[in-house]
Formats: C-alpha cells, structure tokens, sequence
C-alpha cells in the first residue's frame, strides 16, 4: 500500500486507499507536495523502485485546513496496489484509544548513499504515547506515538491491528525539542485517517459513492491466504473464500481460493497444486 512521492522539491511517501474508475487514490501529507506548480508533475514510484505513474495538480486535491492531500494516479504501468483498510472507525478508535496501545508506521525513506541505493521501505513499531484534543492540535495532528521515523517517510500510514492490519492515520510531523532549535524528541504524530475519508468525499463530491476503498477486501479464511499476492492483485476488491479441496489426482489436499467479480461470479485460483493445508503453512 505505501508508494514512494517525488516532487520537484523532494520526496515523500502516500498511502494506497482505493480507487475510483481507472485510477488509484492515494493518501499523503499535504507538504510532501507543496509547492508543486501548474504544470508540474509528481511522479509516483512503487516501493520496489518501479514507476506507477505520474499526477499533475489537476488530480490533486490538498486540505485547506489540515496537512493532508489526496492524489488520483492513473496505474500507467499495471502494478500490484494493494489499497490499505481505511474506514471512518479511526475516529472512534482514537476517541477509545490509550497510551500504549501497539502501532506501526511504515513510509519509504530518504536515501542514505553511505548505507542504500534507492528508498527503502521501512516499518517502524512503537506505541500510542498520547492523543490529543482537536482543539488542541495544528493542522489535523492529534495521534502522538513511539516509533522512530526518518527522512521521506512523511505521508507514509500508521496502522494497528485489529483483526488485520487497519490504517488509521497519515504520518507527518516530529515533535521539536525547542531547547536544541531544530533536533528531534523523539516523538511523532499523525493526522486521524477519518479526515483523509473527508477530504476524498470533498474532492469527489457525489462521485465519492462510486469509489471503491480497501476495506471491501473480505477474507474468509481457513489458513493464510493473505501471502498470495499475486490473487489479490487480478482483483483486490473482491471477496474471496479459501479452503481446502481433495485432489483425486495427488491423494493430498489442495488449498483453494474462491475470487468473487463485482457480479458475485467466483472464479477458482488453486494455491500450491499437490501440497496439503498443512505443507501450505508449514513452508509458507
């Protein structure tokens, strides 16, 4: 889900939500592409360094209250965009939420030459370290936390777990410590993703009713079918089923995947031909 920003003025890094007709919307800080003028383009990159496709400030649309923006890239390249759980709970979740309570934050980083070569994917773990009020806030960042971020990763999501991986917030500020001028506490805060469901819904208007958000991937499961990429990807909107199939040709299970079309057609994708449920976990 997460996709690496460049800008005339640098890097950054977004989240995959959804998408509306042919293109993918994608989550970000609003500073990550400030600035970019008309006619300039922000060119849109895959975490394995692959380009997706590029957006120009015709299909951009930036908060005027929060640091928050969304982008609508056309997948010129067909790469596998998984979109991100996101759903309005988060407002919920952070009015229900304690300190100390498990999150992950994941962007691309900045390149550091001495270590990598091109932007590396990181996953930070940390805690809930406090949330605050919306009126005491600037600019939309209320969720305070633990994990350790770097330069590139602004933009990236913060994501808990709660059944599955769900995203519930836009990564984007470092708390200051305003005794060192520009050094760094430690801590980090992010902006509640209910308030990136608002500014697509504004963007959108009445075509808001036609997208089609990560939260529909429906998993049945008996095992683990989430490892298989390659499944989701032919239609990672639909509702899919797992089991296990007797194969009258080995004499061991099959596992199976059932993919539901928008229609409730499924269509049959066989997991590791041969190999019982067991083999499947045990190796995979």
């Amino acid at each position: 889900s997460i996709v690496k920003l460049l800008t005339p003025f640098g890097t950054g890094s977004g989240v995959v939500v959804g998408r509306i007709k042919d293109k993918s919307i994608i989550i970000t800080a609003r500073h990550v592409i400030e600035g970019t003028a008309n006619g300039e383009e922000v060119e849109v990159y895959h975490s394995d360094g692959d380009i997706v496709g590029y957006v120009d400030n015709r299909d951009i649309k930036k908060s005027d209250i929060y640091d928050l923006a969304v982008l609508f890239v056309k997948n010129k390249k067909g790469k596998c965009l998984i979109p991100a759980d996101i759903t309005d709970a988060s407002k919920k979740w952070l009015s229900n939420a304690s300190t100390g309570a498990n999150v992950l934050v994941a962007g691309l980083s900045t390149t550091d030459s001495s270590i990598s070569k091109k932007p590396d994917l990181r996953v930070s773990r940390g805690v809930i370290t406090n949330i605050l009020s919306e009126d005491n806030s600037f600019n939309g960042y209320q969720m305070g936390y633990s994990s350790p971020t770097s330069r590139g990763m602004s933009g990236g999501g913060v994501f808990v777990w709660e059944r599955r991986l769900v995203f519930v917030g836009t990564h984007g500020r470092g708390e200051r410590d305003q005794l060192r001028d520009s050094a760094k506490t430690g801590f980090n805060y992010a902006i509640p993703s209910y308030k990136s469901l608002e500014l697509i819904q504004s963007a959108l208007g009445s075509s808001y009713q036609s997208v089609e958000f990560g939260n529909r991937i429906n998993i049945y499961i008996t095992a683990h079918p989430e490892k298989t990429i390659s499944t989701i990807c032919k239609n990672p909107f639909g509702t899919w089923y797992c089991t296990v199939t007797g194969n009258n040709e080995t004499f061991v299970n099959d596992f199976t995947c059932f993919l539901t079309d928008k229609l409730g057609k499924k269509s049959r994708y066989t997991i590791n031909p041969g190999k019982s449920l067991q083999e499947f976990l045990r190796f995979n």
